[in-house]
C-alpha cells in the first residue's frame, strides 16, 4: 500500500484509483458522503483530490475545505495529534444529518477527528466513516 499510495498521491499516477474505485461502491447511501478535502496548494500541485477520484461514479457532497498547511505525511504521531484544525465548513450548502466521512488512509485519527468536530458544529447528528486503509 505504501508504494501503491507513493505512486498514486506523491507521483500523481491519476489512473490507480481504478484499482480501489469499486470498494467504494457499497457504501450506505443513507447518508451524504463527504470526502476529505486537500487543501488549494495540495490540489494544484497534484491536480487531483485522491479521495474525491475514488468516489467519482457516487453522489458526494464538499462540505469541507481545507487551508494550506503542513503534509501530514511529515509529521510524526504525537505532532499529528497536536496539530490544528485545518478544516472549515464550506459557505452556502446544505448540511445533511447524517454523514460518512471519506478518507484514504486512517494513521492516527486526527484528520476525521478534526473534520468530525467542523460538522458536529455545523449540526450533523450522525457521523461515520470509511478509509480505504490504515
Amino acid at each position: 500500500m505504501k508504494d501503491y499510495f507513493s505512486q498514486y498521491k506523491f507521483v500523481g499516477d491519476y489512473r490507480l484509483y481504478q484499482i480501489f474505485e469499486p470498494y467504494f461502491k457499497n457504501i450506505s447511501q443513507k447518508s451524504s458522503l463527504v470526502p476529505i478535502p486537500i487543501s488549494p496548494k495540495r490540489l494544484e500541485e497534484r491536480g487531483f483530490n485522491q479521495v474525491t477520484a475514488f468516489l467519482q461514479q457516487d453522489n458526494f457532497i464538499e462540505l469541507l475545505e481545507k487551508e494550506n498547511s503542513v503534509k501530514q505525511s511529515s509529521f510524526n504521531r504525537k505532532e499529528r495529534l497536536e496539530s490544528p484544525n485545518p478544516f472549515r465548513l464550506k459557505k452556502g450548502l446544505k448540511v445533511p444529518t447524517k454523514v460518512i466521512l471519506i478518507d484514504d488512509i486512517y494513521t492516527t485519527g486526527t484528520t476525521l477527528y478534526h473534520a468530525s468536530q467542523i460538522l458536529k458544529e455545523a449540526g450533523v447528528h450522525e457521523i461515520r466513516s470509511f478509509s480505504l486503509c490504515r
